[in-house]
């Protein structure tokens, strides 16, 4: 018989517990209804995932052109508006005040015309007469037209002062939805000052920065998909190929830009004879005839003399004021008259409906017109150039490379128009293998970070129908590259 202490008893008494208890778990464990899956193979290709900015395309920061304190603000973010509401008011009194007093002196003037009328016809009835000289006739018709001429200019002055007075209402310049609003009742508005921002919802885009170590030459080959995982229910479109537009290439870097068009050849204020080259440029976006789709490439137009359009959604006309340039064309001959003329560069669709996509406006002088040169002689034999950087440059990345090309068209690949091209870089440094990249979606610019070292540069026109076809190629350019 074994004999046991109260020590050892109680330390036996708490294992026999712990023993029936783990054998009661295992036993309800058994027999309870376990959760799972099947897994099975899938043929889909890998992807990544990278977080990304949703912007609206044409987006507006709206502000004064004359000062004031605002008076009235009759939205908030997130209202949506229309096409010419109002948004904000200023105190216009003093503008009203001046409006009143310009409609006073243009009465003042007309009644002093009429009198200068007056007198001059009874002057000329003298002097048929004989009964005045010629001096004095002359005289009154001097004081007639000066009174008339002070007439129109006071209605010209009258007509800029109400003018000005409509600056103190600002209205929507298109329909969209306000973003935010940056000022308060009693603010004093100035000039270039933001008073709101408002964009356009109806045409979205999404920014995503794709690391240099990711693979994208393969990945991007499928279709993008947006997914918003924060809103209930929310799609998560695929994206067409022609909407990816991206460079397939490590050395690729985002541009520190938004999208914009430029000259690339004059600068504001200054002063030119014609006929001579003026050369377009293009920011974040490609070039596509009109009539022809192709992602959100466009086509170049040239305003002269003209202030952008008020809707935006409507097609540019045509006429001397709006030149079309829908083969894909990067550059023009400028044949005007001497004069001062303000130009700018607006990026169109397909259909001519502008994008938000324009230059800033430029002021030239032409001081001479030479009939005896003739536009052909201005603008040389076709060719593509880099105009950017300067051959022979010391340049530090990320930097950016200009394309051009004078007597071809450039287009995104993807619509096939016949007689167009798009470019290709081919990049050499000693010891290492040539790089190239192909800009097929109609890009005439690229920003690049490449390793240090020497190399050179050489662009070419390659055939959008004919593949493989080189239409044109430049000369080389020698660029050394050295960190910062």
């Amino acid at each position: 018989m074994i004999k046991f202490n109260k020590l050892q008893l109680i330390s036996l008494l708490v294992y026999v517990i712990e023993s029936m208890a783990f054998a009661g778990f295992l036993s309800t464990t058994a027999h309870a209804q376990l959760a799972s899956s099947v897994a099975r193979s899938t043929n889909q290709s890998p992807s990544s995932s990278f977080d990304g900015v949703v912007e609206a395309v044409r987006q507006t920061v709206v502000a004064a052109q004359v000062s004031g304190a605002v008076v009235e603000l009759k939205v908030k973010a997130g209202d949506r508006v229309k096409m010419g509401q109002a948004l904000a008011r200023l105190d216009s009194r003093a503008a009203d005040q001046t409006v009143t007093a310009g409609q006073a002196q243009v009465r003042a003037t007309r009644a002093a015309l009429e009198v200068a009328a007056k007198d001059f016809a009874r002057q000329k009835l003298l002097f048929e007469k004989r009964f005045i000289s010629q001096a004095a006739l002359d005289q009154a018709e001097a004081i007639y037209k000066s009174a008339e001429a002070q007439v129109a200019a006071q209605i010209a002055q009258t007509g800029a002062a109400r003018s000005q007075s409509d600056f103190y209402v600002l209205r929507a310049p298109y329909a969209g939805v306000v973003a935010d609003v940056s000022i308060v009742l009693g603010d004093m508005a100035m000039p270039g000052r933001p008073i709101l921002t408002l964009y356009d919802p109806a045409l979205m885009r999404v920014t995503v920065s794709i690391p240099q170590t990711i693979d994208t030459s393969r990945q991007l080959k499928q279709s993008a998909k947006v997914e918003f995982p924060g809103a209930a229910g929310a799609q998560t479109p695929n994206l067409a190929d022609d909407q990816v537009e991206a460079v397939i290439h490590p050395w690729v870097y985002p541009a520190p830009r938004s999208a914009e068009t430029y000259f690339t050849n004059v600068k504001d204020g200054g002063v030119y004879e014609t006929p001579f080259v003026l050369r377009f440029g293009l920011s974040m976006r490609g070039l596509v005839p009109a009539g022809k789709v192709a992602g959100r490439a466009g086509h170049h137009h040239l305003l002269v003399n003209q202030d952008l359009p008020l809707d935006f959604k409507k097609p540019l006309p045509f006429t001397d004021k709006y030149i079309h340039f829908g083969k894909g064309q990067m550059e023009m001959v400028v044949n005007l008259p001497p004069g001062r003329y303000d130009l700018r560069l607006l990026l169109a669709d397909q259909g001519h409906i502008p994008y938000f996509v324009y230059s800033k406006p430029l002021n030239i002088t032409v001081s001479k017109q030479n009939t005896n040169v003739t536009p052909v002689s201005v603008q040389g034999p076709p060719r593509v150039e880099l105009l950017s950087p300067a051959d022979r440059a010391t340049v530090t990345p990320p930097f950016r490379i200009q394309f051009h090309v004078s007597g071809y068209n450039v287009a995104h690949v993807l619509p096939k128009v016949a007689e167009t091209g798009h470019f290709r870089l081919t990049m050499e440094c000693a010891g290492r293998k040539p790089e190239v990249m192909n800009f097929t979606a109609g890009q005439t610019e690229t920003w690049l970070s490449p390793p240090t070292g020497d190399y050179t540069m050489r662009l070419e026109l390659v055939s959008n129908v004919d593949s493989g076809k080189v239409m044109n190629i430049s000369s080389s350019s020698a660029i050394s590259v050295v960190a910062r």
